[in-house]
């Protein structure tokens, strides 16, 4: 989901490749957990909820929402 994040935001893909090539390389270790409502979260570092996989967590977001109506991107903390 991150590479269509990039796919959609940096066009064409030569500006794609000039904002990849000034980033940091960078690994993505997904935690999935549901929402109190019963909705499932993939987290990553960063997000509040990921060290303990609780996405009801308080704070900074870094993560997917996978509801049913659609997917949700919700970032607060990497620079994309």
């Amino acid at each position: 989901w991150i590479t269509l994040h990039h796919l959609a935001k940096y066009s064409p893909v030569d500006r794609l490749i000039t904002r990849l090539d000034e980033q940091p390389h960078r690994v993505f270790e997904t935690r999935i957990a549901k929402r109190a409502d019963g909705v499932r979260v993939a987290m990553w570092d960063g997000d509040a909820g990921y060290a303990s996989i609780d996405p009801d967590t308080a704070g900074d977001r870094h993560r997917l929402v996978l509801a049913e109506d659609g997917f949700v991107f919700e970032n607060t903390v990497v620079d994309y």
